[in-house]
């Protein structure tokens, strides 16, 4: 499947995400070696529940483990809702219960608001040469998205010119 994807000039990426089977640094490990031509798009919100360094705001051992592989980088905070490793744990046992659900997905914030340590993130992110794109994702604001966006990219900004 790669191999197409990449003769067609495709870039074939893998996206690590909470609550399905890629979601730990172990099975992100063995979908990266086992398919050719694969690399990644690293998540700051979907590696922060499985890092080292949990239920801390460092994810940089994700960066360090995964430099060689991240082709590009979603931005996305994390505000841990009360038993939020709960959530996760049965999120990843595949007890897909609403109340799970929602509340795993309901702590994802704008930049800055959570635990993440996005200064951090840029250094190992810079050190290990990365300079590819980055998303910011804009989740649970549903309304003023655009301020939301703007507030978003201004902290990112203020990172990455300083």
């Amino acid at each position: 499947m790669s191999e197409a994807a990449v003769a067609a000039g495709v870039r074939p990426l893998i996206h690590h995400h909470g609550a399905t089977a890629v979601e730990q640094p172990d099975e992100i490990r063995h979908y990266l070696d086992a398919i050719d031509d694969l690399e990644l798009l690293w998540d700051t919100a979907h590696y922060y529940p499985y890092g080292e360094n949990f239920p801390e705001g460092d994810v940089t051992d994700g960066i360090e483990r995964f430099a060689d592989d991240i082709a590009y980088v979603h931005l996305k905070d994390v505000d841990p809702v009360k038993d939020f490793a709960a959530n996760r744990d049965a999120l990843s046992d595949a007890d897909f219960h609403l109340d799970n659900v929602i509340n795993y997905f309901r702590s994802f914030t704008d930049l800055g608001d959570g635990v993440i340590d996005f200064d951090a993130v840029y250094d190992a992110l810079s050190e290990a040469g990365y300079d590819g794109h980055y998303t910011i994702e804009i989740e649970n604001q549903t309304e003023r998205s655009l301020v939301h966006a703007k507030q978003n990219y201004d902290y990112w900004s203020a990172i990455t010119d300083a």
